[in-house]
């Protein structure tokens, strides 16, 4: 909410567009509650339109991610600002940061190169050259990647757009009153309620009656462990973020593990963080190629709005070069929404309700809209 309020108050924007992940998201991890719930969250606490980021980018590292969210923005042609949480929310830096990755200099290679000869995952290699290079000490934090990954690709795109950045206040990862931290109380049915809008712990409340929430990653640990051990080496270096080699390590723990969090800390490395392998191995639950995560967004799919959001429906529709789908029928000729229904039939696994198929709400719920 804070962040929504903030944006109003320094834009004094008309509207506000979010761009929201579906049912995986970036943490490696399947969303706690359905996309539709969290669209619902969003559009009643003052977003006027909900698109989904489709699992293709939501899953990925920072440069992916930024990449899906940036191109759906672009291709609406309506949107002037990009508004996003930061702890370093210089807007002056953030650009020139972007700038230095977007153009690396021979001086940059080397030092990268060295910081990763010494078995130094790739994001702390990159923060220590940035420092040693240009004294830039900028992305020690997820949310400062994600900024500036934001403004490279929108320089990669040659947009227009401006960038928001907002210094984000309260909690830290973690630590009380943090998204995770929240999702813990709920996953231990704990009262949670003084952290979240009281409309959110409504919905909450209902999709916890309706068996559909919480959605826990450990009960998807049996299929993934069924394609681990019916997959072949070859086939895993195709899967998005798969490193050179890490496949046969991932299939021998593979054979071993029981579940999820063992996998993830018998394959998990100096080099290779706990939050890359867990993003890889929800890749290979979920299918999702490198070739797939390269291809730029084909579709708008629409999750939420309220009335000012379906006005700008009508305008998005004459100026977007994608298709805007809201009807999930309307998409039946487009490969990649269809892939992303299967997927979402992969996330209803984890709904305790049994009853609830989410290859069958895709078609039946609609999106959220507020009257």
């Amino acid at each position: 909410m804070y962040q929504i309020e903030k944006t109003k108050e320094i834009t004094d924007c008309e509207n506000i567009v979010a761009v929201m992940s579906g049912n995986f998201v970036q943490r490696g991890s399947a969303a706690i509650c359905d996309k539709w719930a969290r669209a619902e969250m969003a559009v009643k606490n003052g977003v006027n339109l909900v698109i989904e980021l489709p699992s293709a980018y939501s899953c990925q590292t920072a440069e992916i991610f930024a990449k899906g969210a940036i191109e759906i923005l672009n291709a609406l042609n309506i949107v002037d600002g990009i508004s996003f949480g930061v702890e370093n929310d210089n807007k002056e830096e953030i650009i020139k940061t972007a700038t230095v990755l977007n153009n690396e200099t021979s001086e940059f290679k080397e030092e990268l190169n060295k910081q990763l000869s010494l078995g130094i995952g790739y994001p702390k290699a990159r923060q220590t050259a940035l420092k040693a290079v240009y004294g830039i000490d900028l992305t020690d934090s997820p949310n400062n990647i994600l900024a500036v990954e934001y403004v490279r690709q929108l320089q990669k795109l040659g947009s227009n757009i401006d960038i928001v950045p907002i210094k984000r206040k309260g909690s830290f990862h973690d630590k009380e009153g943090s998204a995770s931290y929240i999702r813990e109380l709920i996953k231990e049915g704990r009262d949670f309620s003084d952290f979240v809008p009281e409309n959110v712990a409504e919905i909450v409340k209902r999709e916890t009656d309706n068996g559909t929430m919480p959605v826990l990653d450990s009960a998807f640990s049996q299929a993934l462990l069924y394609k681990l051990r019916t997959v072949s080496p070859k086939e895993l270096k195709n899967i998005a973020d798969m490193a050179e080699g890490l496949e046969n390590r991932i299939i021998a723990e593979g054979a071993k593990q029981s579940d999820i969090e063992t996998l993830v800390s018998a394959v998990s490395t100096k080099r290779y963080s706990n939050a890359r392998i867990r993003r890889i191995l929800q890749n290979v639950l979920l299918g999702i190629t490198k070739e797939e995560t390269a291809k730029s967004p084909s579709y708008i799919k629409v999750l939420g709005a309220d009335k000012k959001g379906f006005a700008m429906l009508k305008e998005i529709k004459d100026k977007c070069s994608l298709p805007v789908i809201v009807k999930t029928a309307d998409g039946k000729d487009l490969p990649e929404l269809q892939k992303e229904i299967q997927r979402s039939s992969v996330y209803s696994l984890g709904y305790k309700n049994k009853d609830v198929s989410l290859s069958s709400q895709e078609y039946t719920m609609g999106p959220y809209i507020l009257k």
